[in-house]
């Protein structure tokens, strides 16, 4: 989790926060993971493909690979995000 927030309430809030015509993606991350990312996301009520992809780009730009993914781990078997990964992902809500 993320200062209790859960991906089922933090993907959501991503996706309003940022707007889209400010994102461009281009790092280093496979593109199944922004397929991955981008389909879960739009799953999430009033979320849609160009918010989630936007939330992509700016997590991209703040995290490694690595780091995104554990990320993704912690939030998905329900653990808390620390330190300077937890500052970026808040920093992209921004």
């Amino acid at each position: 989790m993320l200062g209790g927030l859960t991906r089922f309430t933090l993907v959501p809030a991503l996706a309003l926060v940022l707007v889209a015509a400010a994102c461009s993606s281009g790092g280093d991350y496979p593109e199944s993971a922004e397929t991955a990312f981008t389909a879960a996301c739009v799953a999430q009520p009033g979320a849609s493909a160009s918010a989630c992809e936007c939330v992509f780009a700016e997590l991209e730009e703040r995290l490694t690979y690595e780091e995104f993914r554990r990320v993704d781990t912690a939030v998905l078997v329900g653990e808390e995000v620390e330190g300077g990964e937890r500052r970026a992902v808040l920093d992209a809500l921004a």
